[in-house]
Parts: structure tokens; sequence; C-alpha cells
């Protein structure tokens, strides 16, 4: 059994080895001027399912170009063990500097749709009546990944 214990604790160790190394790389990616260069070191950083790892990636929700913001949004949604952590900062990001932003919000609404929280719920129905088709679509899929059967009602009414 001890051996068990101290093998999980070198797990989790390396874990955190592991995220604290993208964590370094990612802050280097990001002092790149470009654009691109820095939704790929946001997309490499996503690929690390850590917390802290997401705590690095909520900031960037509303700061940066648009295409950064959608990155981290994206990124986030594979966060469905951290979604405790995830969801709160993806809700508030659908406002501010991302209400107009059809891009990064429906990168938000499908992330939520991953995450499949509760409290996402009503903002993903809410978004079937975005402005832009992209966010409405988004909105659609996202439901599609929530599979509740209160979903059926809100599609056949929209």
């Amino acid at each position: 059994m001890a051996g068990s214990v101290v093998l999980l604790a070198g797990l989790l160790l390396g874990d955190d080895a592991t995220a604290e190394e993208a964590i370094k790389k990612f802050r280097t990616s990001m002092r790149s001027p470009t654009p691109p260069a820095r939704v790929a070191a946001v997309s490499e950083l996503a690929r690390e399912l850590h917390e802290k790892t997401a705590k690095n990636l909520i900031p960037l929700l509303t700061a940066d170009v648009p295409d950064v913001r959608a990155a981290a949004a994206t990124g986030l949604g594979g966060f469905v063990d951290y979604k405790k952590l995830v969801v709160p900062p993806l809700l508030g990001a659908l406002a501010g500097p991302n209400q107009k932003e059809a891009k990064v919000r429906a990168a938000i609404i499908t992330s939520l749709g991953k995450l499949n929280d509760d409290t996402a719920v009503p903002n993903i129905y809410q978004a079937f009546r975005d402005d832009y088709i992209s966010v409405a679509k988004a909105a659609v899929m996202a439901t599609v990944s929530l599979r509740r059967k209160e979903s059926i009602d809100q599609i056949i009414d929209l």
C-alpha cells in the first residue's frame, strides 16, 4: 500500500513538473509579436490538462487579439476535470471585450457545450438567438453535446 501511495505521489509530481515545463514554454512563446504564434502557444498549452495551465489560459479570454481569445476559449473546452474552475470565467467572457466578437463567443459556447455544466445551459440556449449565425450555430451544436431531454424542446422552439 505504501508503494502505491509513493507511486501516486510521483505521478502527481510528474504532472506538476510537466505543467510547469509547458507553462515556461508558453510564456516564452507568448512574447512573439505575431498573433498566429501566440495562438499556437495557447493551443499547445491547452493540451496539458492541469489546474495550473488552466489558470494561465483563463486571463487570455479577455486579453490579447480575438484569435488568441478564441484559442483560449477553445482550449479550455477540454478541461472537463476542472470545469468548476473554467466555466465561470468562460461565462464571464461572453461579455466585455468579446461582446462584439462572434468568433470568440462561438468558441466559448462550443467549449461550454463540451464541459456540459448545468450553470452554462441557460447561456447556451440564449445564444440560439444571437445576431451572428456562427454563434447561433455553435449554440445548437453545443446543445447536441449536452444530450439533455429539455434540449429537444429548446431546438424545436428555435
